[in-house]
């Protein structure tokens, strides 16, 4: 079987070649294709180098590299400085405002991964406030124990959405609630709903093998299920 990275690879080379065929007019939406497969299969390293290499600030390749290597606090320093700086460097890409508003973008969604990779919960919790993304909300929220929060956010059309799509972080997250709120009766109920959205979204991931990371995030969240249902049992005995 041939690995789902090296089938990407051989697209993103015919898509690097491309100059005047019939798929050229498409090859912006055609590349933001091809990351975000990267993205999904856990190539994590790959997909940030290809989006750096489409944002066009000076210093980005470098702030990429230190994030690539896991230098998170050079990272973050450099995203950082390059978000400071961009408006001194707005008129020099005056003619390309989409390739501004993309590399701007990409700068802060970097930051936002690394703030949650070092648990600044705090500092994310202020900078997503009550209307940043919807996913860092709700993280933020159950991470400072902001239950209030959490249980507006889990009631709110987005959420609704985001299990529609899959979403194992809701389902998740009403779990956190009920037990927070004492309701013990219903956290086996939803223990049971999201090992099922999880078996879900792992029969759509790609074929285990070897140096795919694609299936990293579901097994952390099966652990957790796991560490949940425990601590429901102890609670239950504690009663």
């Amino acid at each position: 079987m041939i690995p789902n990275s090296s089938i990407l690879e051989k697209q993103h080379n015919e898509l690097t070649k491309a100059s005047n065929n019939d798929f050229y007019e498409h090859k912006d939406l055609l590349s933001s294709s091809i990351r975000r497969c990267y993205l999904e299969i856990g190539e994590k390293d790959t997909w940030l180098s290809l989006r750096a290499e489409e944002c066009k600030l000076p210093g980005l390749q470098r702030a990429a590299g230190h994030d690539m290597y896991s230098n998170t606090a050079e990272a973050l320093k450099s995203y950082v400085h390059l978000i400071d700086s961009v408006e001194n460097v707005v008129d020099s890409y005056a003619e390309d405002g989409v390739a501004m508003e993309l590399s701007v973008a990409f700068l802060e969604e970097r930051w936002v991964a690394l703030q949650r990779e070092s648990c600044a919960w705090n500092v994310l919790e202020e900078y997503v406030g009550d209307d940043g993304p919807f996913k860092v909300m709700i993280e933020c929220a159950w991470k400072t124990k902001n239950w209030e929060k959490l249980r507006r956010l889990c009631s709110s059309p987005s959420a609704v959405s985001a299990l529609e799509l899959g979403d194992m972080d809701v389902k998740m997250s009403e779990i956190l609630l009920a037990i927070s709120d004492g309701k013990l009766n219903e956290v086996e109920n939803l223990h049971a709903q999201t090992a099922q959205l999880c078996l879900y979204n792992w029969q759509l991931l790609p074929s285990v093998y070897s140096g795919c990371d694609a299936h990293s995030q579901i097994l952390h969240m099966f652990n957790r299920l796991v560490d949940i249902r425990e601590s429901g049992q102890i609670m239950v005995e504690a009663r």
